[in-house]
């Protein structure tokens, strides 16, 4: 039985970036998913008025049988968890 994997992800720019993830092999994807903290702002941070304006979120991820498909927003961090079989 195939574990799980994470990747860890840093979009540093002001453009969206798509991103693909091929699996290879005798493995294929059972299911993926995605937490991003996205503020879309260098110079976003928590405050007393607002604590959780930087926090994870989930986001859309696609995947098939062998792919795993998402865009990471402009300056934000992303964790990708792929389950395979």
């Amino acid at each position: 039985m195939a574990r799980p994997f994470t990747l860890r992800l840093l979009n540093p720019t002001q453009q969206p970036v798509q991103v693909e993830l091929v699996v290879e092999g005798n493995n294929t994807v059972k299911s993926a998913s995605i937490q991003v903290i996205a503020p879309g702002d260098l110079k976003a941070r928590n405050t007393l008025e607002e604590p959780n304006r930087v926090r994870p979120e989930p986001a859309e991820v696609q995947f098939d049988s062998n792919a795993v498909r998402f865009v990471l927003p402009p300056y934000s961090a992303g964790v990708v968890t792929v389950n395979l079989r």
